[in-house]
């Protein structure tokens, strides 16, 4: 399962943004959960979910704030590196699970 990224205007979704794969998506768990509880937006990874231009901030905000608690190294790096990929986008996100 990978679940691919796209800008929420890309309707054909024929331009990927970036995906991630089921590995990072599990290992960030917490932030699906905090984000469905503050947004009642569930993060599907098997179906459609708009992501909308002021929820990005609050991904990266829920993702900052749980890189203290965070130990291992893979979900450390997975974590900064979604960051990464958040702040280059400028509308919101279509993610595409498969």
């Amino acid at each position: 399962m990978a679940l691919d990224f796209y800008t929420l205007t890309d309707l054909k979704t024929q331009h990927l943004l970036f995906s991630v794969g089921d590995k990072e998506f599990e290992s960030m768990k917490d932030i699906w959960v905090d984000y469905k509880k503050l947004t009642g937006i569930f993060i599907d990874p098997y179906g459609k979910t708009r992501i909308y231009q002021d929820h990005v901030p609050l991904i990266v905000s829920l993702i900052n704030k749980s890189l203290a608690d965070i130990v291992d190294p893979y979900s450390k790096h997975a974590r900064l590196n979604l960051i990464g990929k958040l702040s280059i986008v400028k509308d919101g996100l279509l993610a595409i699970g498969d």
